[in-house]
C-alpha cells in the first residue's frame, strides 16, 4: 500500500514516496543519520520491525521498498524476515550496481514479495521485483511512473494513479518536482482508496518521504501523517562523499 514517483534531473534526481499502512501500526521513528559499513545514510525507521522503507546515503544511492501482495506461505516455525531490514542491509552500497550485487547474493526466499526501487546520481534507476519465486529487473523510465502497491484491487489502484499523475503533470506543464509533490497530496478521483493520498477505514497514507540528490547536495525530507494534512516537515541534510 504505497506510491512511488521520481524525476531524473541533470546532476541528480528526486524521489517521492507515500507510505500507506494500517491505522493500528505503531508510528515510525523520524529520519536520522546513521552508518553502515562506514557509509553514512539517512532513513526513517519502522516503529514495529525496526527496518525502513527508504534511505539515501552519502554516495547519493537511494532505495525505496513497496510490498507486493502475493500469496507466499512460509513453513511453520520459520516466519519471514522483515523486508524493511533487507533495505537497511543495502544502505552501505556505494553504487546501485553494488546494491544489485548484494541482492543477487541474498536468499530472498526469507522475505515476502516486494518491489525495490534503486536510484543513483549517475546510474539509470531500476527496480528489482521479487514475487516469491523469481526476480525481475525493471527499468524505471517515465513509462513506469508511478510504482504502486495495494492490498485491495492492485490493478485498479495502479490504473487510477497513473491517470491522476498524467492529469496533474498536464496541469503543471510536465513532470516536475512540483507536479510530483502535488500528485502525492492528491485526492483524485476522490478522498478514498484510489487516491495517491490514500484513505480507507482501516488504513491510510501515514507519511510522505522525499529524497533529493543534486550535485553534492543530498537530503531526505519527511512529513509524518497524511500528505493532505498540515504537518511539520523534517529535513535531514547529508554531506556528499563524492
Amino acid at each position: 500500500m504505497c506510491t512511488l514517483s521520481w524525476i531524473v534531473e541533470p546532476g541528480g534526481y528526486a524521489v517521492f514516496f507515500n507510505r500507506d499502512e494500517l491505522r493500528s501500526r505503531r508510528a515510525a521513528d523520524p529520519p536520522r543519520i546513521e552508518s553502515a559499513g562506514g557509509m553514512r545514510f539517512v532513513a526513517p525507521r519502522d516503529g514495529e520491525a525496526g527496518g525502513t522503507w527508504a534511505f539515501v546515503n552519502e554516495r547519493g544511492v537511494a532505495a525505496c521498498l513497496l510490498n507486493l501482495f502475493r500469496d507466499h506461505p512460509f513453513p511453520p516455525g520459520h516466519p519471514p524476515v522483515s523486508r524493511g531490514l533487507l533495505v537497511l542491509d543495502l544502505a552501505g552500497s556505494p553504487t546501485v550496481a553494488a546494491a544489485e550485487q548484494a541482492l543477487a547474493h541474498t536468499d530472498l526466499s526469507r522475505y515476502q514479495p516486494f518491489t525495490l526501487a534503486l536510484f543513483g546520481p549517475r546510474e539509470a534507476p531500476r527496480a528489482l521485483r521479487w514475487d516469491g519465486a523469481v526476480t525481475e529487473v525493471i527499468p524505471l523510465g517515465t513509462q513506469a511512473l508511478p510504482l504502486t502497491s495495494s492490498g485491495r484491487d492492485a490493478d485498479g489502484v495502479a490504473r487510477s494513479r497513473r491517470g491522476t499523475l498524467a492529469r496533474v503533470a498536464t496541469q503543471h506543464g510536465g513532470l516536475t518536482r512540483a507536479a510530483l509533490d502535488a500528485f502525492h497530496r492528491s485526492h483524485h478521483p476522490d478522498r478514498g482508496p484510489y487516491s495517491p493520498c490514500m484513505h480507507r477505514e482501516e488504513a491510510e497514507t501515514v507519511s510522505l518521504t522525499t529524497l533529493a540528490v543534486q550535485g553534492t547536495a543530498i537530503q531526505l525530507s519527511y512529513q509524518p501523517g497524511a500528505p493532505c494534512e498540515e504537518q511539520t516537515v523534517l529535513t535531514v541534510h547529508l554531506a556528499s562523499r563524492g
